[in-house]
């Protein structure tokens, strides 16, 4: 366990070095989890103008400041809810060939989690990664077998 400063955060989020993409990808959807779990939107909306400055060369937006606290209300009511997560990354899908219907039922399949109306499964599947030990690039896993944060149904024990 490391607590991460916001230039380390950063770093260990788009790095690439020594990783591939698909790595690379599910160390952010874990710092994603973390800022849900660890910011408020309180805070964001409080520190919106040293947010927007620090990412100001990452992002833009055309949201009038009157909307903004039409912005924060909705984030108080999303910060409640379950978050569903799916990535349409190997070895489930193969990006140079993708099956669409396969992504078709993987995206019903997320909606349904996300909105609670996803029938129980059957029996606990393996998650990616777990038992084999291997970790690339900071995300337990491999490129054959899968990253935990992109396969897992529950990031909080994926990451």
């Amino acid at each position: 366990m490391r607590k991460l400063d916001g230039h380390d955060t950063l770093w260990f989020a788009r790095a690439r070095d020594g990783s591939d993409d698909y790595s690379r990808m599910a160390r952010q959807k874990c710092v994603m989890n973390a800022m849900l779990q660890q910011i408020s939107p309180q805070v964001a909306v409080t520190h919106f103008e040293q947010i927007a400055k620090a990412s100001s060369a990452m992002i833009s937006t055309d949201i009038p400041a009157s909307e903004v606290p039409r912005f924060m209300s909705l984030a108080l009511k999303a910060k409640s809810q379950k978050v569903a997560t799916l990535s349409l990354v190997p070895p489930m899908i193969n990006t140079a060939d993708p099956d669409i219907p396969l992504i078709k039922k993987k995206v019903t399949q997320a909606i349904d989690r996300a909105e609670g109306t996803a029938p129980k499964p059957a029996a606990p599947h393996k998650k990616a990664g777990s038992g084999d030990g291997v970790v690339t690039g900071g995300s337990v896993g491999s490129l054959s077998s899968g990253y935990a944060a992109n396969q897992a149904d529950d990031l909080d024990n994926a990451c």
